[in-house]
């Protein structure tokens, strides 16, 4: 059967109008097709913008030794702007996937995918496992492995027991789900960080510490 399904969909990618479809994700069991019932870029993007957000929150100076240091404010500044800049996309997109309505949905395309004989889909680069092929789409970038190679133990300590490694050190988000958990809480706190400019974020924050 899934030699048929190979076979038929090559015959069609023959032509432009097939090609057409198989690049948008009309055809059963293909990537584009799957990509897009998964949401996968869109997942991808969450991930990224989740990796990045908690790397920025594990860089922000003690507020203690930035209210005495002017190079530690304005880094922390700095954070605190990029953190904003990031914040609204990936609570949008925190909000989108934690809907009924995406769930429904995705529900749907994870039954249809885990029926007996749809195990694989057609890729680019031949029949792939869909596990897999989803695994791969979302893995973070060497670069950004690599940054969280260099967190440190105690920079660790703010990351969630499911989200170390054997050696209590933190690893990047690979999960939309595990990430839409982690970012539940994250997302309430950080609608109260856009409320204020971060220069003036940080003049509270500091405020705060030294009371």
């Amino acid at each position: 059967m899934t030699a048929i399904l190979l076979i038929c969909c090559c015959s069609c990618l023959l032509s432009s109008s097939g090609s057409s479809a198989f690049v948008a994700g009309v055809i059963p069991r293909t990537s584009p097709h799957f990509e897009k019932g998964f949401q996968l870029k869109k997942a991808k993007m969450y991930l990224d913008i989740a990796n990045e957000l908690r790397l920025l929150g594990m860089d922000i100076p003690d507020p203690l030794l930035a209210s005495e240091d002017l190079t530690l404010k304005n880094n922390m500044i700095d954070i605190y702007t990029k953190i904003q800049e990031k914040s609204p996309t990936l609570c949008e997109l925190h909000t989108e996937f934690s809907s009924d309505e995406f769930r429904e949905k995705l529900a749907e395309v994870k039954q249809y995918y885990k029926e007996e004989g749809r195990e694989s889909i057609l890729t680019f680069g031949g029949m792939k496992d869909w596990k897999e092929y989803a695994s791969e789409f979302l893995e973070p970038t060497d670069d950004m492995k690599e940054r969280y190679k260099n967190v440190t133990l105690s920079q660790s300590e703010n990351c969630s027991l499911r989200s170390l490694d054997e050696n209590k050190m933190c690893l990047p988000f690979t999960d939309p789900d595990l990430t839409g958990t982690e970012m539940a809480d994250t997302c309430t706190l950080l609608k109260e960080t856009l409320e204020l400019s971060p220069a003036a974020l940080v003049d509270l924050i500091l405020k705060e510490a030294s009371e």
